[in-house]
């Protein structure tokens, strides 16, 4: 199995290629059935295509790209996903919240609905983290500019730089704080969602089956000879 760490590839990007592969092939495509903008996936093709080799295309319908995996692109995605939400749903900015859908859904597609609970898990407890700093920033912020003395406040005072930058990241400290609060709110409506996804269909992504034990095939021999 090909070394993914060895690869660049932004989460994604692991999704245009899962999306590829099952035939959303088009950038059009991308965006009608999936809502990947037409103007992120694009770009995001060309590379996979040009830069890393793991596309190949051709002209395709409405004047666009039709793409399909090369080989190096199918050992990679099937890597990518098989190495778990580390590397299919790792963070690339913000809170681990903001990359949970991809983590619910390829731990879903891929059988293994453990590593989505998983990932709901940990992403709660960095985001109880980062709520708690930006609450204690909120603070630190309010401090600085004395909100309560703010009417009495001559606008000369009020211009200098240090006043205005703690003004602007109380505001930030604030906003960020509900957000993760909010976050934090919806993650057991994540977690009920996971227990209420349907089967998995059966795809190429899935785990594939443990192989029979020496017990298991000695048996299956005897019964074939038994049968003749």
């Amino acid at each position: 199995m090909p070394n993914i760490s060895k690869v660049s590839l932004l989460p994604s990007e692991i999704v245009l290629l899962f999306l590829v592969k099952i035939g959303i092939g088009t950038p059009y495509m991308m965006f009608s059935l999936a809502g990947v903008p037409i103007g992120a996936s694009s770009p995001a093709l060309k590379r996979l295509e040009e830069r890393l080799g793991l596309l190949n295309s051709e002209e395709g319908p409405r004047n666009g790209r039709l793409y399909a995996l090369t080989t190096r692109g199918e050992e990679l995605l099937s890597a990518a996903l098989q190495a778990g939400p580390e590397v299919y749903a790792k963070k690339h900015m913000g809170s681990r919240y903001m990359s949970l859908h991809r983590a619910i859904f390829f731990a879903w597609i891929t059988g293994k609905r453990e590593e989505a609970i998983a990932a709901i898990d940990s992403a709660e407890k960095e985001i109880k983290l980062m709520a708690d700093q930006a609450k204690l920033d909120a603070q630190k912020f309010r401090n600085i500019v004395k909100v309560s003395d703010w009417e009495s406040t001559t606008p000369n005072n009020t211009s200098d730089p240090e006043f205005l930058a703690a003004v602007f990241r109380m505001i930030q400290a604030v906003a960020d704080g509900s957000e993760f609060t909010g976050q934090v709110t919806a993650l057991p409506i994540l977690r009920k969602l996971v227990d209420e996804l349907p089967h998995p269909p059966n795809i190429f992504l899935q785990r594939q089956p443990s192989p029979p034990s020496k017990k298991d095939a000695a048996d299956k021999r005897r019964k074939r000879n038994r049968g003749m």
